[in-house]
C-alpha cells in the first residue's frame, strides 16, 4: 500500500509508514465483482451521440484487468470547445465498452476527486494543469489503494487522457545534459506515472536505480492537438472500443532511411515472419535515378528513402495499412513537421498519416517523432496521426539513437522487441514494459547513456490496454505483477574523462594532433575506429570532435570517440565505443 501522507510504498501489514512515520490505515476488503458489474450495467448518455463511443451493455463481468482514466474534465472541456459534462459522458461510456475485453477502469477527474482513503473521510480534491504531476501521482495512489478490486499488488494500467496542458507531463534532466556533444538537456517523459515514487523519483532516474523497483502502471496517453475538437476525442473513443477484440492487423508498410536499412530490416523481420502482407513487395525491381546513381525504391517488404521522399511518396505509400514504421531522421524545428531523408529532405509528412484509411499501430524511431506539445494537428505526425485512424503510436520526446551495422541497441531494440511482443499477444502497455525491460538482460545490468534515454524519452500514445489481434497469439488482458526491469543494481556510467577534444583543429593533421595529445595505444584505437567510420559509414575525416574514457560504477571502462557529421542543414552524431583493448563493441548514430 501507499502512505497517504507521502505517497511511500509500505509493506503490506505495515501499522506506520517507515518514510514520514504517519499512521497507516487498514486496506479496504475486496469488491464484490457482481456489485461492480451492476455499477456500469447501463451506459450513460451522450450528447454528442454522434461521435460518441459504441454503447456497450456489460452486465456480470469479472475484469480480467484494471485500470485508471486520468483526465481533467474542466481543462479538457475548455479545450476541445464543450462542456465537463460531454467529456465525463464519453469517458464513462468508454468505461463500460472497454468491459467487453475484460478491463475494469476507474476514472480520476482531477478536477474533482473524491478521495477513496477512509482517513480521508471523502476529501474532495480539486486540481489544475498548473499541479505538479506528482500531486497527480497522489490521486493514483488513492486509487491504487483503495479503488481496485483486489488488494494484490499488481501493474494496472494508465490511460492518461490529454497532453501536458490537461495532465503534466513530467520532466527530467536528460541523461547527456553535460555532454557538449547534444543539445537536449532534457526529457518529457511518462515513465514516472509508472512507479508512484514523488519526488523521490529524479535521483532515482538519474542514477538508474527507478528500475530497479516495481512498476505499478503500464502507462498511455492521447494528447491533443492545438486545434483539436470533441470530434477527434469521440473519434478516438469510438475507434478503440471498436477493437474490443484487438487492433487487426493484416497489412503494414515500412519507410526507411537508407544508411539503416539494415537495421530497420532487422526491427521489421518479425512483422515478416507473422507473413503479414506489405504492398512495397510489388516495388522490389523498381528504382530512381538521382544525379546519375542507381537507388533501388524497396527492399524485403521496406520502401527506403532517398529514392522515395515527398516528391514520389504518393505512388508507393500504403494508407490502408494497419502497421506503420518508420525509420527516418526528425527534427525539433517547426519548418520540419515530417520525417525527413538524407540529402532530400520531407520523406513524409502529416498529410501523407492523415489519409490512412483504417486503425493502425504506428511506430517510429526518429527524432522527436513523438512530438506534440503546442503543436496543430498539420505540424505533428504524431497529432495527426492519433487524429485519423491509429489507436497506439511509439516514439520518442528527444533525439534518438540507432546503431550502425551492429546487434540492434537503443531504438532499434526498443521498436523491435515491442513488435515481437505485440504480434505475440501483449498489450501495448506491456509491450513497452518488455521493450524496456530487454536492455536489463544482457551485459550485467550495464547501460551506457544512449540506452538509458532510449529507455525513458520513448513514450506510448493512446490507450495501453490496447492489443494487437493475431489469430490464437492473443494473450489474456489480465492485471499481474510487474518485476523490476532490471534483476540486480543498474551499473551506469559514474565517470567521464575527456582525453582528447578536437576544438582547436587547425589544418594540419587531426591524426597529428591525436599523436601529440594522446598515448599511443589510443592511437591505433583511432585508427581502427576510422577505418569503420570513414570507410563503411563515410564520415568525414575531419568530424572528430572529442575522445572520452568512461567507466562504470563496477570498475569496467571504455572509450567514446564522439564524431559530428552535418549534411543538408542537419547535424548528425556518432560515437563509436569500444573496449580498452581497442574492440570496436558499437557505433551509435543520432537519428
Amino acid at each position: 500500500m501507499f502512505c497517504p501522507n507521502c505517497g511511500n510504498r509500505c509493506h503490506d501489514g505495515a501499522l506506520f509508514c517507515a518514510m514520514c512515520g504517519t499512521k497507516l490505515p487498514v486496506v479496504a476488503a475486496e469488491t464484490p465483482k457482481a456489485e461492480v458489474a451492476r455499477e456500469v450495467s447501463s451506459p450513460p448518455k451522450s450528447n454528442v451521440a454522434s461521435a460518441s463511443p459504441a454503447s456497450t451493455t456489460v452486465r456480470d463481468v469479472a475484469p480480467k484487468a484494471e485500470g485508471a482514466i486520468l483526465t481533467n474534465s474542466v481543462a479538457l472541456a475548455r479545450k476541445l470547445g464543450t462542456d465537463a459534462t460531454t467529456i465525463l459522458r464519453l469517458i464513462e461510456a468508454y468505461v463500460v465498452s472497454s468491459l467487453a475485453r475484460g478491463i475494469k477502469y476507474r476514472v480520476i477527474d482531477a478536477a474533482g476527486y473524491n478521495m477513496l482513503n477512509p482517513k480521508a473521510s471523502g476529501q474532495r480534491v480539486a486540481f489544475t494543469p498548473e499541479n505538479s504531476w506528482v500531486e497527480h501521482t497522489m490521486l493514483l495512489a488513492d486509487y491504487y489503494s483503495y479503488g481496485r478490486l483486489t488488494t494484490e499488488e499488481k501493474s494496472c494500467f494508465l490511460f492518461i487522457i490529454g497532453g501536458e496542458d490537461i495532465i503534466p507531463m513530467p520532466v527530467i534532466r536528460h541523461y547527456m545534459a553535460s555532454s557538449p556533444n547534444f543539445k537536449d538537456k532534457d526529457i518529457d517523459t511518462d515513465i514516472p506515472y509508472a512507479y508512484m515514487l514523488g519526488e523521490r523519483t529524479y535521483p532515482l532516474l538519474e542514477s538508474g536505480k527507478i528500475f530497479s523497483y516495481e512498476q505499478y502502471f503500464h502507462v498511455g496517453r492521447l494528447p491533443f492537438a492545438t486545434d483539436a475538437t470533441i470530434e477527434d476525442f469521440a473519434g478516438y473513443l469510438r475507434r478503440a472500443s471498436a477493437a474490443a477484440n484487438g487492433i487487426e492487423i493484416d497489412s503494414y508498410y515500412g519507410q526507411t532511411n537508407m544508411p539503416w536499412g539494415d537495421e530497420s530490416l532487422v526491427v521489421c523481420r518479425p512483422l515478416r515472419d507473422a507473413g503479414i502482407p506489405t504492398t512495397s513487395q510489388a516495388y522490389a525491381s523498381a528504382y530512381c535515378e538521382l544525379d546519375g546513381d542507381k537507388y533501388y525504391v524497396a527492399k524485403d517488404g521496406l520502401i527506403y528513402s532517398l529514392p522515395i521522399n515527398v516528391h514520389n511518396l504518393d505512388e508507393v505509400f500504403d494508407d490502408n495499412a494497419s502497421f506503420y514504421y518508420f525509420n527516418l531522421h526528425g527534427s525539433n524545428s517547426p519548418t520540419y513537421c515530417g520525417y525527413i531523408a538524407d540529402h532530400v529532405g520531407n520523406a513524409i509528412l502529416p498529410e501523407h498519416i492523415s489519409a490512412t484509411r483504417k486503425p493502425n499501430i504506428f511506430v517510429t524511431e526518429a527524432c522527436y517523432g513523438g512530438r506534440f506539445q503546442r503543436y496543430a494537428k498539420c505540424d505533428s505526425m504524431l497529432l495527426s496521426a492519433m487524429s485519423s485512424e491509429t489507436l497506439l503510436f511509439l516514439g520518442s520526446s528527444r533525439i534518438a539513437f540507432c546503431n550502425n551495422r551492429y546487434s540492434i541497441d537503443n531504438s532499434d531494440r526498443l521498436a523491435n522487441v515491442f513488435i515481437v511482443e505485440m504480434l505475440d499477444g501483449a498489450s501495448g502497455g506491456e509491450a513497452l514494459y518488455n521493450a524496456r525491460k530487454s536492455f536489463f538482460e544482457y551485459d550485467n545490468g550495464r547501460l551506457y547513456d544512449q540506452q538509458l534515454v532510449s529507455i525513458v524519452e520513448f513514450n506510448l500514445f493512446g490507450d495501453p490496454s490496447l492489443k494487437m489481434r493475431r489469430g490464437d497469439k492473443s494473450k489474456s488482458l489480465e492485471s499481474r505483477r510487474c518485476e523490476p526491469l532490471a534483476k540486480g543494481d543498474v551499473v551506469r556510467v559514474t565517470q567521464s574523462k575527456c582525453v582528447y577534444s578536437g576544438e582547436e583543429e587547425s589544418s594540419s593533421s587531426i591524426l597529428g594532433l591525436v599523436r601529440r595529445e594522446v598515448d599511443n595505444n589510443l592511437m591505433r584505437i583511432r585508427q581502427i575506429v576510422d577505418s569503420e567510420l570513414y570507410d563503411r559509414l563515410g564520415v568525414e575525416h575531419r568530424a572528430l570532435r572529442n575522445i572520452y574514457l568512461n567507466s562504470f560504477s563496477d570498475g569496467r571502462s571504455f572509450y567514446s570517440f564522439n564524431y559530428s557529421d552535418e549534411r543538408a542543414g542537419y547535424e548528425r552524431q556518432y560515437s563509436a565505443i569500444t573496449s580498452p583493448e581497442g574492440k570496436i563493441l558499437t557505433v551509435i548514430t543520432t537519428k
